[in-house]
This record gives C-alpha cells, sequence and structure tokens, in this order.
C-alpha cells in the first residue's frame, strides 16, 4: 500500500494549508519559515512512512504542483498569483505528491475563480475584472490607474486551505471505506 496518502501526511497538509490560509488571510503573506519548515517536516516523514520510493514521489510532487504556478508568477510578473502562494503549492505537492497534490491545486482556483468571479458581478465589475485577467495573461498592461480598477484583492491562501482540506478528507473516506469494504 502506498504511504503517500497515509492519515498522517493527510493531517500534516491539512494542518499546513489550514494554518497558512489563515495567516494569509489575516496577514496577506504566506512566509516563509512556515512554507520551509512544513516542507522539511513533509519530506522528512516520507522516509520513515516509506522508504525511497516514497520520498522519490515527494520530490516529484514538489516539481509538478509548483512547476504551472511558477511559470504562471514569471509570466504575470507576480500579478497573476504570488510567490508565497507557488511555494505553498510546493509544500503541498511534497506532502500530498503530484496527484492529490494537483487536485487541491485545481479545487483552490475553482474555489477562488467562483468567489471572485461572484464578488465582481455584485459590483457590477465583472466585465472589468475579466477583461483585466485576459490583460494580465496577455501581458498587455494599461496605465496604472486602470490596473487598480479592475484589480481583484482576493488571497489564494484561504481558499487554498479549504480546497486542502476537502480533499484531504475525501481521499481518507475512499481509502478508508474501500479497507472496510475488502475485509468485510
Amino acid at each position: 500500500m502506498s504511504t503517500m496518502h497515509s492519515p498522517i501526511l493527510l493531517l500534516g497538509a491539512c494542518c499546513t494549508a489550514i494554518l497558512i490560509g489563515l495567516v494569509d488571510h489575516r496577514t496577506g503573506h504566506m512566509p516563509n519559515w512556515m512554507n520551509a519548515g512544513s516542507l522539511i517536516l513533509a519530506v522528512a516523514l516520507h522516509g520513515p512512512l516509506g522508504g525511497p520510493a516514497e520520498l522519490t514521489l515527494a520530490v516529484w510532487g514538489i516539481l509538478i504542483c509548483g512547476f504551472a504556478p511558477a511559470v504562471l508568477f514569471y509570466l504575470s510578473r507576480g500579478e497573476g498569483i504570488g510567490g508565497g502562494d507557488v511555494k505553498t503549492l510546493m509544500v503541498l505537492g511534497a506532502w500530498l505528491g503530484p496527484d492529490l497534490g494537483l487536485e487541491c491545486q485545481l479545487l483552490g482556483f475553482i474555489l477562488l475563480a467562483a468567489v471572485a468571479l461572484g464578488r465582481a458581478a455584485f459590483q457590477g465589475q465583472a466585465t472589468a475584472l475579466l477583461k483585466r485577467t485576459v490583460q494580465v495573461s496577455a501581458r498587455l498592461r494599461r496605465t496604472a490607474q486602470e490596473v487598480a480598477l479592475v484589480r481583484t484583492h482576493e488571497r489564494f491562501g484561504p481558499y487554498l486551505g479549504c480546497s486542502t482540506a476537502l480533499c484531504c478528507v475525501h481521499q481518507y473516506l475512499i481509502h478508508h471505506f474501500s479497507l472496510q469494504l475488502l475485509f468485510a
């Protein structure tokens, strides 16, 4: 059995994402010391829990979960995603591996997009937000005043914390109930 989704690693990922999400919500920053400490702990736990194969899977999780956000950070000049977000996604890749790490990442982006678009629609700025998204994606910047008018100030951390908790609970329940069915 793979230990990549063991309860210890799922709990570690949940705690990391929720704590970093709370800090991001309160301060607007994802501290490097929290990311670095969690990354070291995640990698250190993979050795005793699963050996070199699981450690390799953790490294792949770091690389795969961090690649697309790092490219987005570079191409958008930090406007599409922040550096702390990239590092936190890499840490979650270490805890959860590439498959579940990407699942948490995707759900977090979906939650963020839905709330940001809903909030912009409520304020009558949905079209402006979508236009700004296209501009950032195409790297077509206008004046600083136009940028300030249509920019959303949603923090990714809280949505990543929610998505990670949902994905980890879902993964635990699937694993727990599939074992009960096998031995029933």
